[in-house]
């Protein structure tokens, strides 16, 4: 849960991001999906993947340490122990926690753990978003992305009610939680430099973001890159592959909704109408949905098949081809799952 704690050099003296960059006010756009990306997510092909490398993370055993043996401290070890034996007030455990952050790192590469500070760990002794008669205005910098303080501002985004977290030794850390960390955009400037973090509710689309402290979220990627603000999913990279799977059960699922599609065509030359008629009720009283029952006519019968078994289209080794895909793309395998 550490921050920036060496100055931050100007910004003419940082390298620049070579992907487009958006001069959105409030936050980088993803420019993704993110509701597709978690319908592929709960497929069986995936699901399976994730819930493995989920519930191993989740069980291992912990043990909280000193960073330097040398300032060993048992009495803060067991307050933080303690702290996370009930990390917040919802009642869950740390357990539940490192869940919900593992399904969103390997499911949209986001994981954010959101930090709950007390009153007087902000600025001015306001924390983000309450309640107060004073509203101080902050203006974002066009390039710096600093916020400065103002009475009313006429140029660039304003914010009311933020203000930003105390120095480190300063602060009193009450909660932590997760959260979607695909609701959360970042704030960065074209050189790439993260200033805060803005949330987004996707169940209030008008209302305005969240602004967050870069101190309150700690955002977590498994492919980060160098030229985006935010990581590279798995499942972006097996989109079409799990497309494919998913078809293909519905597919099936489509034909046995239907009943199924006709095995063939059975051709029965010269019979009469009324024979027809006695054969079909024959067939629907004796033959159909009865298994290991043979039919017995009277007449030669043609059979001509009409549709293409699995062999024929490989379907099933196909299907098999791409499953492994999934579990390689997520590093795991048969005996793992």
């Amino acid at each position: 849960f550490g921050a920036l704690t060496n100055p931050i050099p100007d910004s003419s003296m940082r390298a620049v991001m070579p992907e487009w960059y958006y001069a959105a006010p409030y936050g980088q756009p993803r420019n993704i999906d993110i509701t597709e990306i978690r319908d592929l997510a709960k497929t069986p092909f995936v699901h399976m993947c994730i819930k493995s490398i989920v519930d191993d993370f989740a069980t291992t055993p912990y043990e909280i340490v000193p960073k330097d043996p040398h300032k060993f401290d048992q009495k803060h070890i067991d307050e933080e122990k303690e702290f996370l034996l009930n990390p917040n007030r919802n009642k869950e455990t740390l357990e539940d926690i490192k869940r919900q952050w593992a399904y969103d790192v390997l499911t949209v590469d986001a994981g954010a753990i959101v930090k709950v500070f007390s009153m007087d760990s902000y600025e001015d002794g306001i924390a983000q978003g309450a309640k107060t008669e004073r509203r101080d205005y902050f203006t974002k910098g066009a390039h710096s992305g600093d916020l400065k303080k103002t009475e009313e501002a006429d140029v660039g985004e304003t914010f009311k009610e933020f203000r930003p977290l105390k120095d480190l030794g300063k602060r009193k850390l009450l909660e932590i939680y997760c959260r979607d960390g695909s609701t959360f955009l970042a704030d960065g400037d074209y050189t790439g430099f993260v200033h805060r973090y803005f949330q987004y509710s996707f169940k209030i689309p008008f209302r305005m973001p969240e602004v967050f402290d870069r101190g309150e979220i700690v955002y977590s990627m498994l492919s980060p890159r160098s030229y985006s603000f935010y990581g590279w999913s798995p499942i972006q990279s097996l989109e079409d592959v799990i497309r494919t799977l998913k078809e293909a059960v519905i597919y099936s699922l489509t034909g046995f909704m239907e009943r199924g599609v006709p095995e063939g065509i059975v051709s029965i030359l010269d019979i009469s109408k009324v024979e027809l008629e006695r054969l079909q009720q024959y067939w629907k009283k004796e033959v159909k949905g009865k298994y290991h029952k043979f039919a017995v006519l009277g007449r030669e019968v043609k059979f001509t098949p009409i549709t293409i078994t699995a062999r024929d289209m490989e379907v099933i080794a196909q299907q098999q081809w791409f499953v492994r895909l999934c579990m390689a793309i997520f590093n795991v395998d048969i005996p793992v799952l």
